[in-house]
């Protein structure tokens, strides 16, 4: 994130990512540069479940109602 410097294009991409985010700050910032490279479209492809069977630790988070 820090080399970004306001590029833009018609679709942004995000694979797996957002729940790795822990902290609400650092979530925001991201989401939000996301948002703004985009000209068109964001796609957002993240788990949706509240089962984090293998996933135990506190590099989780969980978000729901992106979509």
């Amino acid at each position: 994130m820090h080399n970004y410097a306001g590029e833009q294009a018609d679709l942004t991409l995000l694979l797996d990512v957002i729940f790795h985010l822990i902290e609400d700050d650092v979530f925001e910032e991201y989401m939000t540069k996301l948002f703004d490279s985009s000209n068109k479209f964001v796609i957002i492809y993240s788990s949706n479940t509240e089962d984090n069977t293998g996933y135990e630790g506190t590099h989780i988070k969980k978000v729901y109602g992106l979509g």
